[in-house]
């Protein structure tokens, strides 16, 4: 499925919960133009699921014996050898062994929200990343719980969350389980969520990275394990999807992936999009003509109206940049009307000890993680504008992300801290960033990321140090696997081969791109910069304002987030945007999606129940209220 939409009732007041179960089903409608496949309404829960744009998912089952029922958002697998689409075999387990064991057979990229009519509990379980963005919030009536932050934001009276909202505007993420408004929180990755009588009464963990074994794989043993579990996910999305398109770039990861469907004999397509002349699409057509795959390429049409940005709005709920899923959006859609997933290899760089340079010269210690440190070198945005933020609220960002990765880390001091840095990164960056594009490309169709199947992050994370610096596991992984795609360069040059004395002559690119990256370091620090030659029209914030609605919508005197940003500082930042050599187009495009979706609730909000939404400038914090 592509959302759900639950309101567990408080004692004495099912009728309140059914009107705000019937009051989200209307904004569901307004917001993304859909309506539900399945409704299930019980005295302890009311439940409405909705397909995917390609019209994929399966509705609601029940069982008409005992009045469970369950309904599936996303794409799982069951260690059984079932998948997606045979959720009464979910259900039926279910009923044997409870959420929680039942949470671990199954992987992927998955919600899974189930009531019991016996105990009267309503169970969501999220996947172990916790990618699959899920929320919830106190409502009339009980408490509701929805795949979209907005439909929730629109169902009673919100504030603004600056903490949240700063966080979007420096880095396009928020994290931990915030939103845009406080009284919108996301759920926890890997725990089942037991709502009952109005109320969240537990959420137990069933997953935890200290279940593991740190540096229990060394040298072959580590090759060996990955091999096995990236060989048996292939055959298990083979089995589960006819037509699976896998993302092939110019990089490891998806090198990895593609070579695990090949090595698994499993049927599929591969696809990149970008310029044509862009090193990715190059070298991805290159490798497909190598091995014999049929390769599709995608030039992402130009983003140049605010209609393209509020056709993405309903999928993303303004939580990640619209200005580029708008782009994401045009491929994703065009895929799916030729295949039945999309299977990409975001977070492969848990195996290849990606970042890890932060943490040298204690590389692999079992020590604490060094947060100040990784904070400012992964976190803090140093290009930020803050001048649009009121000097009183602005966030001392290289604070704030220490200790939210303390708080992410806490209790995992004795693991090294390599284990430590890939867990904090898939928790935050991971969960949260890429978590939003995939909860928002499977309300077209299918998606996930290969290597976030749980069964496959274990033997990336057990792996020790020293078989994972510098990519060497999967270096020695693609020479077993698929050694054509391990013969040729990188989109940087130089190839994914183990360093031998045979193979040392191929890595001579290595010197100039390290040799470049210290110079333009240098060159920053000195403020000397190469001019370079921008087409003003080219840029799709150049493009963007000239569409008269944008104009109309960045006015700093009516703009919605002024209850976040400070009015003079927004006008001067406004105003420069319109100028080709504005440095800020990043932190633009995150402003622009803030306010369309400030606007857009304050429409939904209006047509629901009236004005809602004051006059821009009024005490932060309220003018979300009725």
């Amino acid at each position: 499925m592509a959302d759900l939409l639950i309101v567990v009732p408080a004692n004495g007041a099912l009728p309140k919960a059914q009107d705000t179960f019937r009051r989200g089903i209307r904004l569901t409608e307004l917001l993304k133009s859909q309506t539900p496949t399945a409704v299930v309404e019980r005295d302890f829960a009311c439940v409405a699921s909705y397909a995917r744009r390609n019209g994929s998912g399966k509705p609601i089952v029940s069982d008409p014996k005992t009045g469970n029922w369950l309904v599936a958002v996303g794409t799982w697998f069951h260690d059984d050898g079932y998948a997606s689409g045979q959720e009464e075999r979910l259900l039926a387990r279910l009923r044997d062994i409870g959420a929680e064991g039942l949470a671990r057979e199954v992987e992927g990229f998955f919600l899974i929200a189930t009531g019991d009519a016996a105990t009267r509990e309503v169970t969501v379980i999220t996947d172990v990343p916790g990618t699959l963005h899920a929320y919830t919030r106190s409502v009339d009536g009980g408490v509701a719980i929805c795949v979209s932050s907005l439909v929730l934001a629109a169902l009673g009276e919100v504030t603004l969350d600056t903490t949240a909202c700063q966080e979007y505007l420096q880095t396009a993420a928020m994290y931990e389980d915030r939103t845009f408004f406080n009284e919108v929180r996301k759920l926890d990755a890997a725990r089942c969520h037991r709502f009952r009588d109005g109320a969240l009464v537990a959420r137990p963990r069933y997953w935890n990275v200290t279940d593991l074994a740190p540096d229990s794989l060394d040298g072959q043993a580590s090759v060996d394990a990955l091999r096995e579990a990236v060989l048996a996910g292939a055959r298990k999305i083979g089995r589960a999807f006819g037509r699976p398109v896998v993302d092939l770039t110019g990089g490891y990861d998806s090198r990895v992936g593609v070579a695990a469907f090949l090595a698994g004999a499993v049927q599929f397509r591969t696809a990149v999009a970008g310029e044509p002349e862009h090193p990715d699409v190059v070298v991805s057509q290159a490798l497909a003509d190598r091995v014999g795959l049929e390769h599709r390429y995608f030039r992402p049409p130009p983003v140049q109206t605010l209609a393209q940005l509020d056709a993405a709005l309903p999928f993303t709920d303004g939580e990640y940049d619209l200005v580029d899923f708008a782009r994401i959006h045009a491929v994703q859609s065009d895929l799916a009307a030729g295949h039945d997933i999309s299977i990409n290899s975001y977070s492969g760089e848990i195996g290849r000890g990606y970042g890890w340079e932060v943490l040298m010269p204690h590389t692999g210690e079992r020590r604490p993680l060094d947060t100040a440190n990784v904070a400012v070198k992964r976190f803090v945005n140093p290009g930020f504008d803050a001048s649009i933020v009121p000097a009183n609220r602005r966030l001392d960002a290289a604070t704030h992300f220490r200790d939210v990765m303390a708080r992410v880390d806490e209790g995992l001091d004795g693991l090294p801290n390599t284990m430590q840095y890939d867990y904090c990164m898939t928790m935050m960056r991971c969960q949260r960033w890429y978590g939003r594009i995939a909860s928002s490309t499977n309300q077209i169709w299918p998606c996930m990321s290969f290597f976030l199947l749980r069964s496959i992050i274990k033997p990336m994370l057990e792996a020790n140090t020293r078989s994972r610096t510098n990519s060497l596991l999967f270096r020695r992984l693609l020479v077993e696997l698929a050694p054509r795609l391990a013969d040729y360069p990188l989109a940087n040059g130089y190839p994914p081969l183990p360093v031998t004395w045979k193979t040392l002559h191929r890595f001579w690119p290595l010197v100039p791109l390290y040799g470049g990256k210290v110079v333009d370091r240098l060159r920053r620090r000195v403020g000397w910069h190469h001019a370079q030659n921008v087409d003003p029209h080219a840029t799709p914030r150049m493009r963007l304002w000239r569409d008269p609605g944008v104009a109309e919508l960045l006015d700093p005197a009516r703009m919605v987030s002024l209850e976040l940003l400070d009015r003079r500082g927004l006008e001067a930042f406004v105003s420069r945007s319109k100028m080709p050599d504005f440095d800020h187009a990043g932190q633009w495009s995150l402003v622009l999606s803030l306010e369309i979706t400030l606007q857009r609730l304050r429409s939904l909000r209006t047509q629901m129940l009236g004005p809602s939404i004051g006059p821009a400038g009024a005490r932060a914090g309220t003018v979300l209220a009725d």
